[in-house]
């Protein structure tokens, strides 16, 4: 697959699957990753975020020890978070509509779901590296902005509250 050389892309690898884990590390390593890492729960997860720290989260739905949503809350809002601007991308065996607004509003980057391809994957983190997202802080969410600017054409919209100019990325709107 041509495109991105994953080789220093530090990426983390969070579920409680042996084979999922070995998948994902497999299809990661085909496409150039070389420094991955494993969790197979959350407590383990959140030792790895400061050791290891990555630049990529690929964190599961289910996990015995919690849910994948839980940990990406306490990624965006626990107090000792090493890094709450890191980009998460669900994987998940639920790909139901209500399953991708809830993880949106629980501040997933970007959502996958089961079975993984390659290039579904190479999809998302090539997201992440072309149309990073700024993060909204308001005081009921943090997280990366839920829309999708680069989707949006100001000509589809004709109410009051269009936008009339682009906020650029590296902004954090504090609201």
């Amino acid at each position: 697959m041509a495109g991105y050389r994953l080789a220093n892309v530090r990426i983390l690898i969070l579920d409680d699957s042996d084979n999922m884990r070995l998948l994902l590390r497999t299809v990661l390593e085909e496409l150039g990753a070389r420094l991955i890492a494993e969790a197979s729960n959350t407590h383990e997860a959140w030792d790895r975020l400061r050791g290891f720290r990555p630049d990529i989260v690929l964190c599961d739905w289910e996990l015995k020890s919690g849910t994948g949503l839980a940990f990406v809350q306490r990624l965006r809002g626990a107090p000792d978070s090493p890094n709450p601007f890191l980009p998460v991308i669900l994987v998940s065996g639920y790909a139901e509509v209500s399953r991708v607004i809830q993880a949106r509003d629980a501040g997933v980057t970007e959502y996958l779901a089961k079975p993984v391809h390659a290039h579904a994957l190479y999809a998302r983190i090539r997201s992440l590296i072309e149309k990073p997202r700024f993060f909204i802080d308001t005081a009921t969410f943090f997280g990366p902005d839920r829309r999708r600017h680069e989707a949006r054409d100001d000509a589809r919209w004709p109410g009051p509250e269009r936008r009339t100019r682009a906020i650029p990325e590296s902004e954090i709107l504090r609201l």
